[in-house]
């Protein structure tokens, strides 16, 4: 038990890399996105947001003198890059500790609380079209997935469960929910509009986490951790009613889906190979094709959809780690070139970028 209780723990850990990104549809070309917000952790333990211009981000230019740094005076929560409101430029933030609170955060820094005392506040998850974001809520022992518009207004619970995950269409969302015997999650279906819920998984023993859906919202890759067998593989499920999940790395210790490619026809992972998580692209028979040069990573928690987003059909944004200092670059598959976007340290010396998310 203790062995299972210390498993589950790590898990846990890993997965709190997996906020999850939006999973829209992205255009061949390259993301509508016009701003990447990144979260950094300040020296000084405060909450920082840097939001580049995502035209500078897919020229590989180093983007510090275009960033724009909002500094606020709150306590780290966990560093998450948050949602922007395409509307006012308005921030959706979460900080402090003992609880994790909710804030909306102009440019200048300035902070309002939107959440209760009674409540703590987990990952953040903007929809597809920036509108809504979803979020989890925990209060009394309970854990829930509420919406809330990206200008702070209109929050309202949702549906039990927890590691929400917009489809394309912004209609529904998939989320996980301990099973009755607290061994394990499976997912569910639910929709947006009245919370109605279908259950998509039944797996006894098993921590389902990392949703991703394809870009045609037709299927979902989600990464399936067995406490007994101590490893962690990529399922496929089809979204039709009555279709079961399909183990596609069988072989592996530990593959996590971080998001499709825009195309819908490979599935970039976090995949535990000799030790290191690397970034790999994977055909959706679970096929590694290819992946990030391991030169650009030099850690192994830089998997999950808070650290790595689609910039185009081929090229990917990420967080890359290098002797306890933080980077923002980029790598294009196609050509095998890497760019430095932005260093942490430009914030003040001693600072870490967190997290990377695109938004409005």
């Amino acid at each position: 038990m203790k062995n299972r209780l210390t498993f589950l723990a790590g898990l846990l850990a890993v997965s709190l890399l997996a906020a999850c990104a939006p999973t829209a549809a992205v255009p061949s070309n390259s993301t509508a996105s016009q701003w990447l917000l990144i979260g950094i952790v300040s020296a000084d333990a405060r909450t920082t947001q840097a939001l580049v211009p995502v035209e500078c981000v897919l020229a590989g230019r180093d983007c510090a003198s275009e960033a724009r740094f909002v500094y606020t005076k709150l306590g780290l929560a966990v560093g998450d890059a948050g949602a922007r409101d395409a509307v006012s430029g308005d921030l959706l933030l979460t900080a402090e500790k003992d609880p994790t609170r909710l804030f909306r955060v102009t440019l200048d820094g300035s902070a309002t609380e939107l959440s209760t005392g009674d409540e703590s506040i987990g990952r953040l998850v903007p929809s597809p079209d920036g509108a809504w974001v979803a979020y989890e809520r925990s209060a009394g022992g309970v854990d829930e997935v509420w919406l809330i518009r990206s200008d702070g207004t209109e929050a309202r619970a949702l549906t039990a469960g927890v590691a929400p995950a917009w489809s394309p269409d912004g209609q529904s969302l998939v989320v996980a929910r301990v099973t009755a015997d607290g061994a394990g999650r499976d997912l569910w279906l639910v929709t947006v509009a009245d919370g109605q819920a279908r259950q998509l998984t039944d797996t006894p023993g098993v921590v389902e986490q990392d949703m991703v859906f394809s870009p045609d919202g037709t299927s979902l890759a989600f990464g399936a951790a067995d406490l007994e067998a101590h490893a962690t593989h990529a399922n496929l499920l089809s979204l039709q009613a009555g279709a079961q999940p399909v183990d596609i790395t069988p072989g592996a210790v530990y593959v996590s889906p971080i998001a499709f490619d825009p195309t819908g026809q490979t599935i970039l992972v976090g995949m535990k190979q000799d030790d290191v998580l690397k970034l790999t692209l994977v055909d959706l028979n679970g096929n590694p094709l290819t992946a990030v040069p391991v030169d650009l990573r030099k850690s192994q928690g830089d998997g999950g959809a808070n650290a790595t987003a689609w910039l185009s059909r081929s090229q990917i944004v990420f967080i890359r780690r290098i002797s306890g200092l933080t980077y923002v670059y980029t790598y294009n598959f196609a050509d095998g070139k890497a760019n430095k976007v932005l260093d942490a340290s430009v914030v003040t010396p001693g600072s870490a970028i967190t997290s990377i998310r695109l938004a409005p």
